[in-house]
């Protein structure tokens, strides 16, 4: 195969500066899942393209082993990277080691007893691109809406992968014979494709790298740091769309205001650590009880709240004091043992005038009068009778 020297050394000074932008990107993101193997991907395809370039050893069986080894393992390390980002549990080189292990043997075979280029070329090619596809396939199952940068790079893998398994076709006659017509080499064509895909993929993962620390910000700026509930400002503002949401379709909405009883208690005779469990604890029964569409958050302390779309006032109650029956029943286990808490609730409907502020005001009230009722109660009151 002759490859134009112009496009490869092109080519191997982008592999270098791409090699480079993935090791700082790794090196300043280390939390980021993936990059390090990104990083070895480049570097095991910078690799391959030095020993292609130098011809650094005489030996042509060790040649061809370390041009497989290194092309494969850009497709191995890839597909390594995307299992890791998705944080899929499955060690892949168990299958792609031996599977390496076996082109490897073939591919000696035919160098040693039969010198068949084309043969070795595909089997790698094959290989290297099943790799890149699998990793694709595994970033391309989440919403695009919530991680656009994710599918992007899993699509551009896609594509690359795809383009491997199939680039030794280039030189079926037939095909060749299209491609002159076009006054395009086969083997510039092989490097054309290399030249886009080294500049898309580093650019994909810099962006998805982006993307991680952007949805890492927003959970931060929306959900308490504890819980992993949503905080204060974020629980309002979805309560106002639902209200809005509810007017519009002349559904019911209702509202809870739930506070855990006697909690400075808690604090003072186990430790701010414990109460800290409890509260985990607590957010975590809340969560495993509500339905998808039901949404809870942290007001501040040891205060929350969950407003349920389209369950009217009756049902509301009904779930509250299932709720807090559940609590009553279930200890929290902390560091220092179980814990037993209650939890007092107070509910409200609100309704289509309703101000978000009252209506947060009548569901404390009702919660504070469950409190000086004797506490692990719920208590309703109606947003129009106040």
């Amino acid at each position: 195969m002759y490859f134009n020297p112009n496009l490869i050394l092109a080519l191997y000074l982008l592999v270098i500066f791409m090699t480079i932008v993935l090791c700082v990107a790794w090196y300043f993101n280390p939390e980021i899942k993936g990059l390090r193997e990104w990083f070895f991907a480049y570097l095991s395809a910078l690799i391959n393209i030095t020993f292609f370039i130098t011809h650094a050893v005489d030996s042509e069986v060790l040649f061809m082993l370390i041009n497989q080894v290194t092309l494969m393992g850009t497709g191995f390390f890839a597909l390594k990277g995307c299992c890791r980002h998705m944080e899929i549990k499955c060690r892949v080189e168990l299958i792609a080691i031996p599977i390496i292990i076996v082109i490897l043997g073939i591919s000696a075979y035919f160098t040693v007893m039969e010198n068949k280029l084309p043969i070795r070329f595909f089997l790698s090619s094959l290989v290297s691109g099943v790799f890149f596809m699998s990793g694709a396939a595994y970033l391309l199952r989440d919403d695009f809406r919530t991680f656009p940068s994710r599918h992007l790079l899993g699509m551009t893998l896609f594509a690359h992968g795809l383009f491997n398994a199939l680039r030794s076709g280039l030189f079926n006659n037939k095909v060749t014979a299209i491609l002159e017509t076009f006054s395009v080499a086969p083997t510039d064509l092989i490097i054309y494709e290399q030249l886009i895909m080294t500049s898309l993929l580093p650019l994909g993962v810099v962006m998805l790298a982006n993307e991680v620390i952007s949805l890492e910000l927003r959970k931060h700026a929306e959900h308490d740091s504890l819980t992993s509930l949503y905080n204060r400002r974020m629980f309002l503002e979805l309560l106002h769309k639902h209200k809005s949401l509810a007017t519009r379709t002349r559904r019911p909405l209702s509202l809870l205001v739930l506070d855990i009883d006697n909690f400075k208690v808690i604090n003072d005779s186990y430790g701010h650590l414990a109460g800290d469990e409890v509260l985990i604890a607590f957010a975590d029964i809340m969560q495993n009880n509500l339905r998808k569409e039901d949404v809870v958050g942290r007001l501040g302390g040891e205060e929350f709240a969950i407003f349920l779309p389209n369950i009217a006032t009756e049902d509301a109650i009904s779930f509250a004091e299932r709720l807090r029956a559940i609590i009553e029943a279930k200890p929290a286990i902390t560091s220092k043992g179980e814990i037993r808490y209650t939890v007092s609730i107070g509910v409200t409907n609100v309704e289509r005038d309703t101000p978000i502020a009252k209506a947060m005001d009548i569901a404390d009230a009702a919660m504070y009068a469950a409190k000086r009722s004797g506490r692990n109660k719920v208590v309703y009151k109606d947003v129009n009778a106040a």
